[in-house]
């Protein structure tokens, strides 16, 4: 399952110009009423634990339910307990709560989704859910010009956890595109900024492909200098190739050097992510046109990525044998050598390359 955000769709149905009728607007309310008191009675009223499920309690929240203005308090104090309670079910009623909360875009909440960011207990598998969609209702609160909420948005951009930081560029990135407008000089200066000065690559990346959707400068980093990275083949022990490239080339032309360097075919579709992560798809950078991809890796200029040394990510070569190569940054030097010959070139080299095309033949 591919890592979303929701803040997208929050957007497009607020704006839409829909409105459900009365009648089942009324009906959605009472439903999700009847919800945060079945949910409270069973806080309240622990069942057995073999019977204890917070799925049984039914908001609705994916299906179209609605919380109304006077349950609001009692969802966010409801959400607390859920969080100190835990039990079966909670990470899903958590994400429930969480979204029938933001839906509202009701501006006496930021005080409890600035809250949240800081939550933190061990084995909390809701972590890094929870400080997307508190994002993304800062983020619903921005795209409705809320001030406080923009600037406890443009605040989070600063937050000690990466994770809250990740969000936050993200759901800035969002509304700004669903703008259509070109944005402040101030809103331009802060998202340079980011780009250039965040300690993790990952934030520096987002804010940069930010900018380049907007058609904005990007930054370059290290002109005139070189990237080395050291590529290993998943799942291959005793083999990697260190391979240098210019700032001003791209991932694809990084993902050439290291199909020549294993003396392997270049016929099948790609894409990095610059995160690691292969389910999270604001990272993903590919050749795939019309695919929706946020970059084409031929147009990735490695000193317009935001990369810093140690910075890890990884690649998938030919989606039908899914070969994924693990990719870090081991050297950035401030010049390009005279050397003969140009760049791309390895520099490290150990193990033999395997064959491309696994033959089955089994000798």
């Amino acid at each position: 399952m591919r890592k979303e955000t929701p803040l997208d769709e929050w957007i497009a149905v607020d704006s839409s110009e829909f409105r459900l009728p009365a009648n089942l607007a009324e009906q959605r309310i009472a439903e999700v009423h009847a919800g945060l008191d079945q949910l409270e009675h069973m806080l309240d009223h622990p069942p057995p634990p073999k019977r204890y499920n917070l799925m049984d309690v039914r908001l609705s929240a994916r299906w179209g339910g609605m919380l109304a203005k006077e349950d609001l308090s009692c969802a966010q104090k409801l959400y607390r307990r859920v969080y100190e309670t835990g039990g079966t079910g909670s990470v899903y009623i958590q994400g429930e709560l969480l979204e029938l909360i933001a839906r509202t875009a009701d501006a006496t909440t930021i005080p409890f989704w600035l809250g949240l960011l800081d939550l933190n207990k061990p084995r909390d598998t809701f972590a890094n859910k929870r400080r997307d969609l508190v994002c993304s209702a800062l983020g619903l609160l921005m795209f409705h010009d809320n001030e406080v909420a923009t600037d406890a948005l443009w605040q989070s951009t600063l937050h000690m956890l990466h994770d809250v930081r990740v969000s936050a560029i993200y759901a800035i990135r969002q509304v700004l595109l669903r703008r259509h407008r070109k944005p402040a000089k101030a809103i331009t200066q802060r998202l340079t900024d980011i780009a250039t000065r965040d300690i993790s690559s990952a934030v520096r990346y987002l804010a940069r492909l930010t900018l380049r959707t907007l058609r904005l400068p990007v930054p370059l980093d290290n002109p005139g200098g070189t990237y080395a990275f050291k590529v290993k083949i998943k799942r291959v022990k005793q083999l990697y190739r260190t391979i240098e490239l210019r700032s001003e080339q791209t991932l694809s032309q990084l993902l050439g050097a290291i199909l020549r360097a294993l003396a392997w075919d270049w016929d099948h579709l790609h894409a990095f992510y610059m995160n690691g992560n292969e389910r999270d798809p604001r990272f993903e950078a590919s050749n795939g046109q019309g695919d929706g991809t946020p970059l084409l890796s031929d147009e990735a200029v490695l000193g317009e990525l935001g990369l810093l040394l140690k910075h890890r990510f990884s690649c998938n070569y030919d989606f039908g044998d899914n070969h994924w190569f693990e990719i870090e940054v081991v050297g950035i030097h401030a010049h390009a050598e005279p050397v003969r010959g140009d760049y791309p070139r390895v520099i490290d080299s150990q193990g033999d390359a395997p064959e491309q095309y696994w033959s089955g033949d089994g000798d």
